[in-house]
């Protein structure tokens, strides 16, 4: 095994083969989109099996160029084919959940790989549709590749029943030879932290890896509307048309979508701007699921458009609550409502919690950003406008207000260190993006772009 493991490519964070000498299988897990560490290795590094781990960081749902091992899913495929074929292709699974569990069944039906676990897994993916890379894809629909490829792989599928999304993902699958789906009621799109909150993940997985028994009551599938729901779905998000979409929805009723449906109204009046109608929806689905992290977080929003800030606040709240895991997106989102509120107190506890999650994003410094930039204290602004520049160099608003706040503190600068009263140009501030604290070296790279209106005598 350690002459094996010699032969196979390790990209650490990305790419990594856990051999084990005492078994001959393989597991290969794929981490979600929202990873920033190998998913997966809590759960399964415990089973008597070799695991390869894979991550993909650009989060194009290996579709595009993999760090430092692939510059394309051709390459990705042929990586992951140097490992499998070590093993006898009876022993090998693929898993993983949502854009993991497209990965499992991507490429374990290019692989003609035996066993594929998909959790919540995205079988459509669009720049438009939620969860899906932001460019084009070269495998955009799972579904017609499955069709097309006719792998023998067995393939179980498991999704949350408590959004409308999934449901118009994996039920695309149904009529797929081998293909078992699953139904969880109640459950988000985060099917593991929904198990994770009923103290079932381990048991989840021993029955998906394993094939232990799980007693666990699935949902009833039968009579689930799925055309009209991708109707509604494609018109809400591909066409843009979120109030024809709610005219397919409002007239669907199935018992085990009634919060799903409720939700995505809720939503769909959110994105027309339609204030009330969006809070009457989205009130009905925690009613109808009190545990709805997502609509809860969606009420937040909502609550926040209208200037209801202790509303977005309550809600924000609520939703890092319920949700089973850190959520840093959440939490951020909170700092920012305390932020509008001139709660500063508030807010910097709660941006500094979320910087605390070590998680790198980017939205995370820019709120801490504008945080500061509004208590004046424009030091630690620049700082954190700067990180957030460095985590995603394209983000717009960022290098705009790291460029007004370095221009108003070489302009305090100029006026507290020399007396002299001066308006510092944008110009100025854009050539000095590297600057993080001292104006004084600011000013002396680009001394001839200030324009000084007055001087002190």
């Amino acid at each position: 095994m350690t002459t094996m493991r010699q032969g196979i490519k390790q990209i650490p964070g990305v790419f990594e083969f856990h051999p084990d000498e005492s078994s001959k299988k393989l597991i290969v897990y794929f981490s979600s989109a929202s990873a920033k560490r190998l998913e997966g290795v809590s759960q399964i590094e415990k089973y008597r099996a070799n695991k390869l781990f894979i991550r993909d960081p650009g989060r194009e749902w290996y579709n595009g160029p993999v760090e430092d091992i692939a510059s394309g899913p051709e390459e990705l495929c042929e990586c992951i084919q140097d490992v499998v074929a070590l093993f006898d292709n009876k022993d090998i699974t693929f898993a993983g959940s949502s854009m993991g569990a497209y990965g499992a069944i991507l490429f374990g039906a290019l692989l003609d790989i035996p066993r594929i676990v998909a959790i919540a897994p995205q079988v459509v993916i669009h720049p438009l549709l939620p969860n899906s890379p932001r460019q084009e894809a070269k495998y955009p629909d799972l579904a017609s590749l499955l069709k097309a490829v006719k792998p023998r792989s067995k393939i179980k599928i498991w999704f949350g029943c408590g959004e409308l999304l999934d449901v118009y993902q994996s039920m695309r699958c149904q009529d797929i030879d081998n293909c078992e789906i699953y139904g969880i009621p109640n459950s988000l799109h985060n099917v593991l932290a929904h198990f994770k909150s009923l103290n079932l993940v381990e048991r989840f997985f021993d029955h998906a890896i394993l094939g232990k028994p799980f007693d666990f009551q699935f949902a009833d599938l039968n009579g689930i509307p799925l055309a009209e729901i991708c109707v509604a779905i494609d018109k809400a998000y591909l066409e843009g048309d979120a109030l024809g979409s709610n005219d397919v929805l409002k007239g669907l009723v199935h018992p085990l979508l009634t919060g799903a449906l409720a939700y995505q109204i809720g939503l769909n009046h959110k994105k027309a701007s339609e204030n009330e109608a969006a809070i009457e929806a989205l009130t009905e689905a925690v009613k109808l699921n009190p545990r709805n992290y997502d609509a809860f977080f969606a009420l937040g929003g909502v609550c926040l458009s209208t200037g209801d800030f202790d509303g977005a606040i309550r809600n924000y709240a609520l939703a890092i609550e319920f949700f089973p895991g850190k959520n840093v997106d959440y939490v951020t989102q909170l700092a920012g409502a305390y932020r509008l509120k001139k709660d500063y107190h508030g807010a910097l506890m709660h941006i500094h919690g979320a910087m605390k999650m070590e998680i790198p994003y980017a939205k995370t410094r820019y709120f801490a950003g504008l945080i500061y930039r509004d208590m004046g204290r424009d030091e630690e602004a620049i700082r954190y406008f700067s990180e957030a520049l460095k985590l995603q160099p394209r983000f717009k608003a960022v290098a705009e207000q790291l460029s007004f706040v370095i221009g108003r503190y070489c302009t305090k600068e100029l006026k507290n260190r020399f007396d002299i009263s001066a308006q510092v140009s944008a110009k100025v501030a854009q050539a000095t993006l590297v600057v993080k604290t001292a104006a004084i070296s600011a000013l002396q790279y680009c001394f001839d772009y200030v324009e000084i209106t007055s001087m002190a005598a």
